[in-house]
């Protein structure tokens, strides 16, 4: 850093500087911003930091320093305003959530996703078969975890001392057959029609937005399509793509129908209704997955209904809210 004189401002919050890099830290005559919370500083390098004549800010959280180094510092530096941070001696404070990180949503072999967290002490706990996860029953994150099949990642994060995390989620969806045949049967609203039946098997995602012209919205019908398969596909799922936003009413269908024709007549496979929503969240991909019988039907009905009035917490309490789906999965 003597290699830069005329440097102002430096931040190097939780870098691990070392007792004697800090202890040698250089005197920089234009250095008026210093941070180095969650650095261990010792007494010889506390001392070293009043040598710094020009500092107006020092920023030292997390640094170990006991009370009386902080007095020593503030006394011998009274030019300069010291940020110790928060003493929170006593207080159990909420972890952060997890931070996912995958390269998409929809893949068509396998997919790769990481999960972190800046507390190291920290416990990821995930599951992927649509339980809360919890500290002590739940799979605790070491590696990259490796999914195959569509699903739904659920995951929190616990330390001793620490209130758990609220709970971070992610879909991951598998793309799969391509059907004969596609029969959009009800007209999705005209400001939402998307490519219509192509959407459904175009193996695109639609973004975290419903005006992206990815998306079918309905709202005054219900949605439904056909879909023909040939003799040699037998999906034992079924994957619905969906996006829930209840600040512009895109709720959770409150039912799902799915019916399989075989032998002339179509026979009830799902009657679902989905968890309803219970508070505003933010816009996100959701996916509802269900198994088929280990049989082939010649065709495969959904129905999606909207729900009919918002929920009385809702802003906008009994008017009709919407359902947008982007992607049907045959696996």
């Amino acid at each position: 850093m003597k290699d830069f004189p005329n440097l102002q401002e430096l931040y190097l919050n939780f870098t691990d500087l070392n007792s004697m890099q800090l202890e040698n830290f250089p005197v920089l005559d234009q250095l008026t911003k210093l941070s180095l919370s969650g650095n261990s500083l010792t007494p010889v390098a506390a001392n070293r930091l009043t040598e710094m004549g020009n500092l107006e800010h020092l920023f030292l959280w997390n640094t170990g320093l006991n009370d009386s180094q902080k007095r020593m510092l503030t006394e011998q530096m009274p030019n300069t305003k010291i940020d110790f941070g928060f003493d929170g001696k006593g207080i159990i404070l909420p972890l952060n959530s997890p931070k996912i990180t995958q390269e998409r949503i929809l893949f068509s072999d396998s997919l790769r996703i990481e999960l972190s967290h800046p507390i190291q002490s920290a416990s990821i706990r995930y599951t992927l078969d649509g339980t809360e996860p919890d500290s002590s029953k739940s799979l605790i994150y070491t590696n990259p975890i490796l999914v195959k099949t569509s699903g739904k990642l659920r995951t929190k994060a616990f330390a001793p001392e620490w209130i758990g995390s609220e709970e971070a989620t992610s879909v991951f969806m598998k793309s799969g057959l391509k059907p004969d045949k596609v029969d959009l049967i009800t007209k999705p609203s005209p400001n939402y029609q998307g490519q219509l039946a192509n959407s459904l098997f175009d193996k695109i995602k639609g973004k975290n937005n419903h005006t992206s012209g990815e998306w079918l919205g309905y709202s005054d019908s219900a949605f439904e399509v056909e879909i023909t398969l040939s003799e040699s596909q037998n999906p034992s799922s079924i994957g619905i793509s969906l996006l829930y936003h209840e600040g512009a009413y895109i709720f959770p269908p409150v039912r799902v129908e799915i019916l399989g024709w075989k032998n002339g007549k179509f026979e009830s496979l799902i009657n679902d209704q989905p968890t309803q929503s219970d508070k505003i969240r933010e816009i996100r991909s959701e996916l509802l997955t269900y198994k088929l019988p280990d049989k082939h039907f010649e065709k495969i009905r959904v129905k999606l209904y909207p729900i009919p009035s918002l929920p009385k917490w809702h802003p906008g309490a009994e008017a009709k809210g919407w359902v947008f789906i982007d992607e049907i999965l045959l696996n």
